[in-house]
């Protein structure tokens, strides 16, 4: 594709205004952020009577107040386990002192299994104590209930199961035991987020909507600068604080070669490329002395910044994220993560502290009602769940899977929080938060490794050309992945790299490899028949090759001239690339309604269309080209546009090609997209 390249101007996600849309992009988006369907089944209000007093068995793990415990189970998840507190009321009234389990979290998946029949939640009442002794179970079965569980409605509205007493025993003549307990449910919809890689490689994050479909949504981009302090530290922050610990610098400290980490730095941008939140380590992980852990005592921590108005340069503390490694008998990551006010870095507010295995990984999670420690849920201005995230452990390849409360992505003004202090801090309830959760796991995934580690750095050789085609290499990686951002022109001591690349076998074979991707793609999908099933393709350096131009004017290393390019356009000579030919071909016989989508201009399309025939492509469905309202327009919102149209015209986009990022992101976007290689020029 080829157009005049223009500024990342395209500000999709406006943290000020994305919460009440004012403009056709933003209310676009507000449709397509479909969240997924989850519900929260509760069990709550749990008390026992008991017909007369019950010995507690000796001095087990238990409260005085209770000798016994609990066991929910639902089938095919794992068991809860709660305390029961004594009841001492002679009627049927509530009971004074309650507990509550931890609860079932139903995604889409098991909303669908579990549809159309109902469950039976069961209780099982023990006396004794909680836990294992010798692998045996240390408490003595008191008696079971049974709640039948109807979710056909669960996901639209609160639904209430049982709420009162129910018997233990079945002997109508006894004194039994009597249970007392409250199962709910209610809709808990969620934004299911996950990486497309780990996140030390910068990946593109996707949001994951109903039947799979992944949308992309965040990029974010890993850096590791080892000798200088992270640029994004801001700079009106108050630093008075130094001493304390959180704004601890590395001046001073001698490297501790291959064994610390220090100076990483996580960038979230949106789609237009704009960063929206950042992430500096300010304590390095620094082992402690003769091992390998970060010690409790002295733990590694990272500051999470969100932008301070609309320049690019200014950010503002939103949180701080410390970690360690546990010691003990099971090897854990220890995490603590506290909001950061105005009043400085000793006044953070907690939200969460735990501690997960490092070998099996686990689930970050901020959810008040799970909180086990008592004095952190009274301090947390947290209300029911806010995030949660799959952590993997040590040695396998992470790519988190991400959930966000729908309520703190969709609500119309930030929620002023007041602590016990007074304090008043802002957690901002719109994408500009979920944004920020993103850097939380981030930070947790890249956290949890065995050792502290230094990077491995490139070896670089004596020879001037080998150097050459090393940074040339690692350029044109960058580029391909969207993570060089806003270029012009090839940089000039990698000419001859490009030119060999576009020129040789490596290029023709990476164009095979996407080619043949998006094939094997396609003979997944089930096409309905009706002709609306659509594939998106662009044009120039997709379907066809501008070689023949670009080889006169230096391969991308000289500015953009849109005569010269246009002369060459209207000559319609440009070949076909032979690998997306043969693509469009099979799309073809396979049934799917082939769409062109360029931005090359109105007054192109005869030329545009002799082109198109001349390479070999025909019968496509539509050739859709920059009428006059849309010049001007950033390549990413005039596509998006586009797409939007056809989708709106009843057709399911399930493919989409395109060699610029700009071709593929978006709104509306295919189910799946692939992207051919270009290390010519950028388009925003």
């Amino acid at each position: 594709m080829q157009e005049i390249p223009k500024p990342l101007s395209f500000f999709l996600l406006s943290i000020d205004h994305l919460t009440k849309p004012k403009t056709e992009d933003q209310e676009l988006l507000a449709k397509t952020m479909d969240p997924c369907p989850f519900v929260r089944l509760m069990v709550e209000s749990l008390a026992i009577k008991l017909p007369l007093a019950t010995k507690p068995a000796g001095s087990g793990v238990h409260p005085s107040t209770t000798p016994c415990f609990c066991k929910i189970r639902i089938k095919n998840f794992p068991s809860q386990t709660a305390l029961l507190p004594l009841c001492s009321n002679p009627n049927d009234s509530p009971p004074d002192t309650t507990t509550s389990a931890a609860g079932f979290h139903l995604d889409a998946a098991a909303l669908r299994r579990l549809s159309g029949k109902p469950i039976t939640l069961r209780v099982s009442v023990y006396t004794g104590r909680m836990g294992r002794t010798c692998g045996v179970s240390s408490g003595k079965l008191l008696g079971r209930v049974q709640v039948s569980v109807d979710l056909g409605n669960a996901e639209s509205k609160p639904v209430q199961y049982q709420n009162g007493w129910l018997k233990l025993g079945s002997h109508a003549d006894k004194p039994t035991a009597r249970l007392h307990l409250v199962v709910r449910s209610e809709p808990d919809p969620r934004f299911v987020f996950q990486f497309g890689g780990e996140p030390e490689c910068s990946p593109v994050v996707f949001q994951i909507q109903g039947n799979n479909i992944r949308q992309p949504v965040f990029s974010c981009k890993f850096s590791a600068d080892r000798n200088a302090r992270s640029r994004s530290l801001p700079t009106d922050f108050n630093a008075s604080n130094n001493r304390s610990g959180l704004w601890r610098t590395f001046s001073g400290e001698k490297e501790r070669t291959g064994r610390e980490r220090k100076g990483w730095m996580v960038m979230i941008y949106d789609l237009s490329g704009s960063p929206v939140a950042a992430a500096s380590m300010i304590t390095p992980f620094v082992p402690s002395p003769g091992s390998d852990r970060v010690s409790r005592s002295n733990p590694g921590a990272w500051l999470i910044l969100r932008p301070n108005g609309f320049s690019v340069s200014s950010w503002k503390p939103w949180g701080r994220l410390e970690a360690w490694r546990e010691r003990g008998p099971i090897d854990g990551l220890g995490y603590k993560f506290e909001l950061v006010t105005d009043s400085g870095p000793n006044s953070g507010i907690p939200i969460a502290e735990a501690t997960m295995s490092v070998k099996k990984g686990g689930q970050f999670c901020i959810d008040r009602r799970i909180m086990r420690d008592s004095t952190l849920n009274l301090r947390s201005p947290v209300k029911g769940f806010v995030m949660g995230s799959t952590v993997e452990g040590e040695g396998k390849v992470s790519k988190p899977m991400v959930q966000v409360g729908m309520q703190h992505v969709t609500c119309m003004a930030d929620a002023a929080l007041k602590t016990k202090n007074k304090i008043k801090i802002s957690i901002p309830q719109s994408m500009a938060f979920a944004q920020t959760l993103f850097l939380l796991f981030t930070l947790i995934s890249s956290t949890i490794s065995t050792q502290v580690i230094q990077l491995p750095s490139a070896k670089h050789t004596t020879d001037g050309g080998g150097q050459d085609n090393l940074y040339c290499d690692s350029w044109r990686f960058s580029v391909e992945t969207n993570d060089a951002g806003s270029w012009t022109t090839v940089p000039s001591r990698c000419l001859s790299y490009v030119k060999g690349y576009v020129t040789g076998e490596h290029y023709v074979s990476d164009s095979e490899v996407v080619a043949a991707n998006s094939l094997d793609f396609a003979k997944t999908v089930k096409l309905a028949g009706d002709g609306k099933d659509a594939w998106v393709f662009d044009i120039d350096e997709t379907l066809l090759s501008n070689l023949p131009y670009y080889a006169v004017h230096g391969y991308g290393s000289e500015a953009f001239d849109e005569v010269a390019f246009d002369e060459w356009v209207e000559s319609a000579k440009a070949p076909a690339i032979p690998a997306s030919l043969n693509l469009y071909k099979e799309l073809k016989q396979m049934g799917f309604a082939i769409f062109l989508l360029t931005g090359r201009g109105e007054y192109q399309r005869n030329c545009t269309s002799r082109n198109l025939l001349f390479a070999g492509f025909s019968d496509w469905e539509r050739l859709i080209l920059r009428g006059p309202s849309d010049q001007g327009k950033p390549a990413t919102l005039y596509k998006s546009e586009k797409r939007a149209e056809l989708i709106d015209g009843g057709y399911r986009i399930h493919g989409s090609s395109g060699d610029q990022w700009s071709d593929l992101l978006g709104l509306a976007v295919a189910e799946r997209s692939f992207k051919l290689p270009n290390p010519m020029y950028y388009i925003a």
